[in-house]
């Protein structure tokens, strides 16, 4: 979206505000999600609008509003937009932003001199999870393959005696993949 629609946009985002409308979580029908998302973080960070939040779930954003209304600067806004706008691109400094959707993106790092908490062990705890949803029966077997890994007897071949329980659960089958990575990097 370029920068004259985002400030429409940005200015229809605001009247439906001012007119208290219900549905702020759904994006006028000429904005897809993602750039609607982003129009309602700008004014929630240019401090136009009150009472408005955006929370993540499952990679998707969702506005939650509880008495969203204008505040001054808001209503400055939508008085005179190009005025205020000239007075924030003084005021802010330049940013990189880098949105990376879909994926895992555990292990990546941007920057220079980034440190990076590779929490792999959130594996182990994604595995026990998915075993406890699973059958009495099922839960035993799955569970030895969660003590083998934790025990750290991973050898070549470890999982063939558990080829038709691990084809028979997909899920199962990605879930140890992670937790075997994350043992191997505590060797």
């Amino acid at each position: 979206m370029n920068k004259k629609n985002q400030m429409e946009q940005k200015r229809v985002f605001l009247e439906r505000v001012e007119n208290k409308d219900e549905d702020l979580n759904i994006s006028n029908y000429r904005v897809d999600s993602d750039d609607y998302l982003e129009i309602v973080k700008l004014a929630i960070e240019e401090e136009l609008v009150l009472g408005i939040c955006i929370k993540y779930a499952s990679n998707k954003g969702i506005v939650i509003h509880s008495n969203a209304h204008l505040s001054s600067k808001g209503i400055e806004y939508l008085d005179n937009p190009d005025l205020v706008e000239t007075e924030s691109k003084v005021n802010v400094a330049p940013s990189q932003v880098i949105n990376i959707y879909g994926g895992d993106q555990r292990g990546a790092g941007f920057g220079m001199n980034a440190t990076i908490n590779n929490n792999f062990d959130n594996s182990l705890e994604e595995l026990g999870a998915f075993i406890s949803r699973l059958s009495e029966n099922e839960q035993k077997e799955a569970n030895e393959i969660l003590d083998a890994i934790k025990n750290g007897d991973i050898k070549p071949g470890m999982l063939s005696r558990f080829s038709t329980f691990l084809e028979s659960h997909p899920n199962l089958g990605a879930y140890t993949g992670k937790a075997i990575v994350w043992a191997l990097t505590k060797l």
